[in-house]
C-alpha cells in the first residue's frame, strides 16, 4: 500500500510540475479583441481565449461569407440557447460564427499552437483564413452536419503580431449548441505538454478504476456470498466507461470512427448506471441502515432514464441530465443520513466508508454545479 500511495503522489506531483504557473492575471477578450502584447508565452504559459467574441448567427463568415453580416457580442465559452433571439432554447439547432482579433507581442519568436477541446457539436477553427482545426463536419442542416467530440491541437502557420481567429459551429443533434469549451493558445512545448498531461491523468484514473473493478470481480467469483464486491465491480466499470468518454475522450481518440450518437449514449448510460449500482453496493454492506425501498426507487428512476437514452435521439435524451442531477442531490442527502445512523450503531467500517463516500459525493456535487 505504501508503494501504491507513493506512486500516486509522485504521479500527481510530476503532472502538476509540468504545468507552468503564472502570477500574472490573464487578459480577457473585450468587444472581439484580446490584447496579449504584455503576455510572454514562454514565461506566462498557456492562455485561454475567453471573453467577449464577435458572434454571427446563421452565418459562416469564413467558409460562406455574406455581404450583410449582423454582428453581436457574446461571452465565450457559453451555449447559444439563451443568446440568440427567437431560437428555441430546448432545441437549439442552427449554425454560427465567432470571431476574435488577437494582438501578439512583437518579440514573440516561437511558433504558437492552438488547442481545442470540443464544440457543440461540430466546428472548424480558422486562423488568418487558414483552416487549422476541425471537429466533425460543419453543415447548415442536420443531413449535412456530422457531430464529433475530439480534443486536438495544431501549430499556427505564421508568426504574426495580429491573429484573426474565426470559429464556425453547427449543431443539429444536441439540445445545447455553441462554443462551450475554451480555446487555448501557447507555445509548442506548453500545448503538447498540456495535452499529454491531461491524457496521462485520464489514463491513470481509467487504469486505476479498471483494476479495482477487475479485482472486485475476482473477489466475487472466488467468494460468491460477497455480493458487495460484485456491485462495486459493476460501479467501477460504469465509471471507467464514463472516464473514457469524457474529458480527453480517450475512447474517441483511439477510435475516432465511433458514431457520435452511440458514443454520446455511452457517456450518459455510464452515468445513469453508476448511482443505483453504488447505492446497492452500500446497501449490501449496511443492509439495516440503507433501506431497500430507496434502492427500488433508484433502480426504477434510473431505469426509466436508461430507456429514454437507448430509444431516443440526443436532442431528446440530453434533457434527462437535469432530473438526474436533482435526484443525485436528493439521494446523496439520504446516503449521508444513513451513514450517520451506521456510525451511531457502531457498524464495522462505517467511519472510513463515510469519509470515502463523502469525498465521492462532494466531487459529484461539484460536477453538477459546474454543468
Amino acid at each position: 500500500m505504501k508503494k501504491i500511495f507513493l506512486s500516486f503522489f509522485v504521479f500527481i506531483f510530476s503532472s502538476n510540475s509540468c504545468t507552468k504557473l503564472s502570477t500574472k492575471v490573464p487578459p480577457v477578450a473585450s468587444a472581439g479583441i484580446l490584447d496579449l502584447r504584455e503576455w510572454d508565452f514562454s514565461v506566462d504559459g498557456i492562455i485561454k481565449l475567453d471573453g467577449e467574441w464577435e458572434f454571427y448567427w446563421n452565418e459562416l463568415i469564413e467558409s460562406s461569407p455574406s455581404p450583410e453580416s449582423k454582428k453581436e457580442f457574446v461571452m465565450v465559452p457559453s451555449v447559444w440557447n439563451n443568446t440568440v433571439e427567437g431560437i428555441n432554447p430546448q432545441k437549439a439547432f442552427g449554425y454560427s460564427s465567432y470571431k476574435l482579433n488577437i494582438k501578439i507581442n512583437s518579440n514573440q519568436k516561437e511558433f504558437l499552437y492552438l488547442h481545442m477541446q470540443d464544440f457543440g457539436t461540430a466546428g472548424v477553427v480558422y486562423v488568418n483564413s487558414h483552416k487549422l482545426l476541425q471537429n466533425g463536419h460543419l453543415g447548415k442542416t442536420m443531413e449535412t452536419s456530422i457531430p464529433q467530440y475530439l480534443p486536438k491541437y495544431a501549430r499556427i502557420p505564421e508568426q504574426l503580431e495580429n491573429l484573426e481567429v474565426i470559429v464556425e459551429i453547427s449543431n443539429f443533434h444536441h439540445h445545447k449548441g455553441g462554443f462551450w469549451e475554451s480555446l487555448r493558445l501557447g507555445t509548442e512545448s506548453s500545448i503538447i505538454e498540456f495535452s499529454k498531461q491531461r491524457g496521462h491523468t485520464d489514463f491513470f484514473i481509467l487504469g486505476s478504476i479498471l483494476i479495482m473493478g477487475i479485482y472486485h470481480f475476482g473477489i466475487y467469483f472466488l467468494r460468491r456470498k460477497d455480493i458487495a464486491a460484485f456491485y462495486f465491480g459493476l460501479f467501477c466499470m460504469s465509471i471507467s466507461l464514463r472516464t473514457a468518454t469524457t474529458g480527453e475522450r480517450i475512447l474517441f481518440q483511439y477510435y475516432p470512427t465511433i458514431n457520435w450518437e452511440f458514443g454520446n449514449k455511452l457517456e450518459y448510460l455510464s452515468l445513469y448506471l453508476a448511482v443505483p449500482l453504488f447505492y446497492q453496493f452500500l446497501r449490501s454492506i449496511f443492509p439495516i441502515e440503507f433501506p431497500k425501498s430507496l434502492a427500488q426507487v433508484s433502480f426504477g428512476f434510473h431505469g426509466f432514464l436508461f430507456l429514454i437514452v437507448v430509444f431516443t435521439p440526443a436532442f431528446i435524451y440530453t434533457h434527462t441530465l437535469i432530473p438526474f442531477e436533482l435526484f443525485f442531490l436528493g439521494i446523496s442527502f439520504f446516503i449521508i443520513i444513513f451513514f450517520i445512523k451506521s456510525i451511531i450503531h457502531s457498524r464495522e467500517g462505517a467511519i472510513p466508508s463515510t469519509l470515502g463516500t463523502l469525498a465521492l459525493i462532494i466531487s459529484g456535487v461539484n460536477d453538477v454545479l459546474h454543468s
